[in-house]
């Protein structure tokens, strides 16, 4: 696509995009202090963020919507155009069985479509998105309901609940069917999307019809058989709702979502309480099922601006992320919460966890709380999940992305590819990869924050400005900011002063002039001024080797660089014919006491490890390591070998079981 176009159509999506936000704004009882920026206005340039999205858009390229669309087109009684996809439960489809996510993945392959264009105007992700949307309409207009399901006897399914029959395991699977509400909503998700971020109509009147079904389902429940439905895992259906309901301005969509509010979790919530800690012999609290319920929480307070919604949702993000969280942000094990005094038991055991929809979903709801009240400590958050969990997920060269992220010390990275393995974390993570140019900058008015060191170019048409980020970070902590005007204007800048700097460390000038203005960790230092077209803003976050314990846990720690996560490279010794890309994401043992350890206490860690000349971000331990030292790289670096994240200390004991 030539430059001119590419810029036509951004400008054009920006429009779009724009005319739709005012249309969804006029539900919002709560007005978020800051608005994001479109994705066309963010332009990410050379780093690992853009690498990452490229990577990503050859892998959505490789997949094929035909065979994503077979399952609905099966079940709309048309014939299908390629063969669906084969890939154990997630997208397999056994025409005896209702036991399937088939479905699931076009939802959010839709998604990552309408984002990718968005973000870049691809005209291939385009054409896809818009012949999707054909598609589902064709579907959606065959089947006559307003149904759009890919599993088999969906309609069998649906009939059965929406007359009261309600058969759940109270996990994941309903009427035997498995999780079809969160199938449902992946595709809903789609839609929205496609509808928000490109204005395909076709998209936003296939939408409204899904949900006007939904409501013939829910309409001839009960309040106690709702609740029934939803001990399934029902994903954000109703988030989805809600977001129709912004959209249309129709009450009878409110109604319905606040009815698909999960009381279970809500209720506790709401009175600052813990409902993630199971009491045996109550099973675990499966995480990744919440975390897009309490989404729904924080939207349903936007759009009614009542307390508890909002409550529930700052008590949720507030547990999962102080005490919940391992250092690179995920959380859980094998996808559930565990008592927050088993991090060294439970947590580093499992080979399976913390898995990359737990984060995706975190990052949503952190970005939701933070443009309601800009906080350091948020997008704090953010940036830790971002670096050391969010871009490690990815096959770097190849794409494809992993499940779980083990913390388990020497543990090894598992992607999916684009022709079996369409896992939930595929799903999310064919999104996490486009997504990174909307957590950089924010604005409200004639006011700017800036939270991420991320090399990018923002245009900011609303006032006719243009900011060019340059840096280097995470390499060093400096950036430099150079603003471009039509006209001189006055602008208050607020950069975050992260949390993990010390008292009066970060440093900022404008053209060369230091500026003396309150940098203390934790919170914005602001600039108010008159920009005009060749002013700079220059900061530095001077970055250093720190370390942070496990959670519960005085016997493992972490090292990292400013925020960023180091890792050991423990190279492939026991890997020799494994696949990396496999069908089984649990990677193979490797017992704790082949792993290396260090020698003494967390307070002398630091000064045992050194730069390694003339290699940027390599660090190697001098006297630390037992029995030999080891060299550590950012985490989000360390691909196809076994890593360490959390290294036990030599002089403490450890109880855990090897």
């Amino acid at each position: 696509m030539k430059k001119s176009i590419r810029v036509l159509l951004a400008v054009c999506l920006t429009a779009a995009s724009s005319s739709i936000a005012a249309e969804t704004a006029k539900q919002l009882a709560v007005k978020p202090q800051a608005q994001e920026f479109p994705l066309a206005a963010v332009k990410l340039l050379d780093g690992p963020f853009k690498q990452a999205m490229e990577v990503d858009r050859e892998f959505l390229l490789r997949i094929e919507p035909d065979r994503l669309l077979a399952g609905f087109r099966m079940q709309a009684g048309l014939p299908k155009k390629a063969e669906p996809y084969g890939s154990f439960q997630w997208e397999a489809i056994d025409p005896n069985s209702r036991f399937t996510m088939a479905g699931h993945s076009l939802g959010h392959y839709l998604s990552a479509l309408a984002m990718m264009v968005s973000s870049t105007g691809d005209a291939e992700c385009r054409r896809r998105a818009d012949y999707i949307v054909s598609e589902l309409d064709a579907c959606q207009k065959a089947v006559g309901t307003g149904m759009l399901a890919a599993f088999p006897d969906s309609r069998g399914l649906f009939a059965e609940i929406a007359a009261g029959k309600i058969e759940s395991d109270h996990l994941f699977k309903l009427n035997g069917g498995y999780v079809p509400f969160y199938c449902i909503h992946k595709v809903m998700a789609g839609l929205r999307d496609t509808w928000l971020l490109l204005g395909n109509q076709t998209a936003r009147d296939v939408l409204i019809r899904q949900t006007d079904w939904l409501c013939t389902i829910f309409d001839k429940l009960t309040d106690q058989q709702v609740q029934d439905v939803l001990e399934t895992e029902h994903g954000g259906i109703m988030e989805a709702v809600a977001d129709v309901y912004a959209i249309t301005g129709n009450e009878k969509y409110l109604k319905l979502a606040r009815r698909l509010n999960h009381r279970k979790i809500f209720e506790p919530l709401a009175k600052g309480k813990d409902p993630l800690t199971s009491v045996p012999p109550a099973p675990a609290v499966h995480a990744n099922a919440q975390i897009p319920i309490v989404i729904g929480m924080e939207r349903l307070y936007e759009l009614t601006g009542e307390q508890p919604y909002v409550v529930a949702a700052r008590s949720f993000w507030d547990n999962v992320v102080n005490t919940r969280s391992f250092v690179i942000g995920g959380h859980g094990a094998n996808e559930f919460f565990f008592p927050v005094e088993e991090f060294a038991t439970t947590g580093l055991m499992s080979t399976g966890g913390p898995e990359t929809c737990n984060t995706y979903n975190m990052l949503k709801l952190s970005r939701k709380l933070w443009l309601i009240e800009p906080s350091v400590p948020t997008a704090d958050f953010i940036e830790r999940c971002l670096y050391n969990h969010i871009l490690g997920s990815q096959d770097p060269k190849e794409g494809g992305f992993t499940y779980y992220t083990s913390m388990r010390p020497g543990a090894y990275r598992v992607y999916c590819d684009a022709s079996n393995d369409f896992w939930c974390c595929t799903g999310t993570g064919m999104e996490n990869h486009i997504k990174y140019g909307g957590f950089i900058y924010a604005h409200s008015g004639n006011w700017l924050w800036i939270d991420l060191l991320v090399v990018s170019e923002l245009d900011w048409t609303d006032q006719g400005v243009k900011v060019c980020l340059d840096t280097r970070f995470p390499e060093n902590g400096k950036a430099a900011l150079t603003f471009t005007a039509k006209s001189p204007r006055k602008l208050a800048v607020s950069i975050r002063c992260p949390g993990w700097l010390q008292p009066g460390a970060m440093k900022l000038a404008v053209n060369g002039a230091d500026e003396k203005v309150e940098t203390m960790p934790g919170s914005y230092a602001t600039i108010e001024r008159t920009w005009k077209t060749g002013d700079k803003l220059e900061l530095e976050w001077p970055l250093a080797l720190r370390t942070e314990l496990l959670p519960h846990s005085r016997d493992w720690v972490a090292v990292l660089w400013g925020p960023i996560v180091l890792a050991g490279e423990l190279g492939t010794d026991g890997l020799e014919g494994v696949s990396f890309h496999a069908r089984n994401f649990f990677p193979k043992k490797l017992p704790f006491d082949n792993v290396p350890v260090f020698a003494g206490d967390a307070n002398g860690i630091v000064a045992k490890i050194k730069p390694v000349p003339d290699k940027s971000l390599k660090f190697h331990t001098e006297g630390l390591g037992s029995p030999a030292d080891v060299t550590l790289s950012p985490f989000y670096t360390v691909h196809k070998q076994r890593y360490a994240v959390y290294w036990r200390l030599k002089n403490r004991a450890v109880d855990a079981e090897r």
